[in-house]
């Protein structure tokens, strides 16, 4: 059961679910002895339910009842032939009875199953890779980069050497860097949506150099870029080890940037910094405190810039 709630845990955050499919998933995880029997059993009622579970009969009870109100479980009542209370016979509703079998079949793969995205067509990416390279017409190039965007997300295109150096010949670019930053993206959210270990080590293989380029990059325009490749940078890294690449790329902003390129970033950033020290609240806090020391003037005015953005609520 242990491991059916982690892996409800981790397969409803990969897939971006809502609280509400979150919190269901939660309540199969931590009633799913009551949830198989009444699978495998059909119909049963509480006192038989505790019996076969050697469970406490109220607290399976409530159980049921929870279920009842999640829509998973539903009773119909039997008159007692002595009369009183009648008895409630629980059986899983349709619902139920298809989350309950899908978690079955889930939970029987084996975890060591190499998963692998299906395979882009060989002749089709080598199309689009020659209209965008090679295309005089403005309009051709700019449908082919989309239509190759696209095809970053529904195909294992990373194991395709040209088009890795396509994407790493552009990003190296001011127009292609957006373009080359929303591919990347897409091939790391289709990678970790299956689970493909082999295609998300050719990622950080390939790609967290040239992520960590783009981070320390000024840019005035398309400073987005910059934090979508902090933001991937990071599902790489331990959070000790993101929170010291997190200082090393601020630090650098902020001490070397022109005011041009810093204060995008710096907008971005705060935007974005209760998501980038998420569980490092407080040394983030006293890291930019010991900014403010800095003899120099602009580093301490860029310094407390950041600080008021760091919500105080978060650290208490």
């Amino acid at each position: 059961m242990l491991d059916l709630y982690r892996h409800l845990q981790l397969n409803t955050y990969k897939l971006q679910y809502d609280i509400l499919v979150v919190e269901l998933a939660n309540e199969i995880a931590k009633r799913w002895d009551i949830l198989q029997e009444l699978h495998c059993s059909g119909e049963t009622h509480v006192t038989g339910l505790a019996a076969k579970l050697v469970r406490n009969m109220s607290n399976v009870a409530r159980d049921l009842q929870r279920l009842e109100e999640t829509g998973l479980v539903i009773f119909r009542e039997e008159p007692k032939p002595e009369g009183g209370r009648p008895y409630k016979y629980y059986r899983l509703t349709e619902m139920g009875d298809k989350l309950v079998t899908f978690f079955i079949e889930v939970t029987r793969r084996k975890p060591e199953e190499p998963v692998k995205l299906e395979e882009a067509d060989s002749t089709l990416v080598s199309f689009l890779i020659e209209k965008i390279q090679k295309s005089s017409f403005l309009e051709t190039k700019k449908h082919a980069m989309e239509d190759f965007k696209d095809l970053c997300y529904h195909r294992a295109i990373i194991r395709h050497k040209d088009a890795r150096d396509l994407i790493k010949e552009l990003i190296q670019t001011e127009d292609g860097l957006r373009w080359g930053v929303d591919c990347l993206t897409n091939i790391l959210n289709n990678s970790e949506k299956v689970n493909d270990q082999e295609a998300l080590k050719i990622f950080k293989d390939e790609f967290f150099e040239p992520l960590e380029y783009i981070a320390n990059k000024p840019i005035e325009k398309n400073v987005n870029s910059r934090l979508e490749a902090m933001k991937m940078m990071r599902r790489f890294l331990s959070a000790d080890e993101w929170f010291e690449k997190l200082k090393g790329i601020i630090e650098k902003a902020v001490k070397e940037e022109e005011d041009k390129t810093y204060l995008s970033f710096r907008d971005g950033i705060i935007r974005s910094l209760d998501d980038f020290i998420k569980g490092k609240e407080r040394e983030a806090w006293m890291w930019l405190y010991d900014l403010l020391e800095n003899e120099n003037e602009t580093v301490k005015e860029r310094s407390a810039k950041l600080l008021t953005g760091l919500r105080f609520e978060k650290i208490l």
